[in-house]
């Protein structure tokens, strides 16, 4: 199946990073009812900014995403390099930190200069895939949706609670609904499995 969406493309290399892969446990059934969105840096509320530049001020955004559905709503989840190290920070709608933990070295990406821009070996015969995971850029659990939003177009990747065999593994479907100006461009479903072992996320 050919994708014609450049956002889940743009997932689809993140995904094939498999030295910044962290494989974590299964979420519970409220975690896979979270549902989060991508917020640029210049769409940053004022007081949100003000957080992170009273937390970390020589520290720069990675990633931000806003919970828009799940157990906190209206908190943000912020990707932050401060110096060599890297954080994830939880605010509140407020502007509260609630909590800002250092990543672990193995979590946190080498610096650009040693930086593996492209995975050449996955090692295939090592991987028991499943159709439930996730890691660090990827959430593979049923009812997870991420919604990635501009002023003209709205993707919605929404993983569904089906599954499909395709070549002796056992998939799971993600569906993929594109829309520009509100008018519903294209609907695609598409296949994933996850290799137990490291985290990777193959697109069959």
């Amino acid at each position: 199946m050919k994708l014609k969406s450049g956002w889940l493309n743009a997932i689809l290399i993140a995904v094939g990073l498999s030295t910044i892969l962290v494989v974590t446990g299964l979420p519970s059934q409220a975690s896979a009812q979270e549902r989060k969105v991508s917020v640029p840096p210049s769409e940053l509320p004022a007081v949100i900014r003000k957080a992170i530049e009273e937390a970390f001020p020589n520290g720069r955004i990675i990633r931000i995403q806003k919970e828009v559905e799940g157990e906190d709503p209206g908190q943000y989840d912020v990707d932050i390099r401060s110096g060599s190290k890297e954080y994830e920070v939880e605010i509140s709608p407020e502007g509260n930190v609630i909590e800002s933990k250092e990543r672990a070295p193995a979590e946190t990406a080498p610096a650009p200069e040693q930086e593996k821009k492209w995975t050449d070996s996955f090692a295939l015969e090592n991987c028991t895939f499943s159709s439930i995971g996730r890691n660090r850029f990827f959430i593979l659990v049923p009812g997870n949706q991420l919604v990635l939003q501009s002023r003209t177009e709205k993707v919605v990747i929404t993983v569904l609670d089906k599954t499909r065999k395709i070549g002796g593994v056992k998939t799971r479907v993600v569906e993929e609904r594109e829309e520009q100006n509100g008018e519903l461009k294209e609907v695609s479903r598409n296949f994933f499995a996850v290799c137990r072992e490291h985290g990777d996320v193959f697109y069959l």
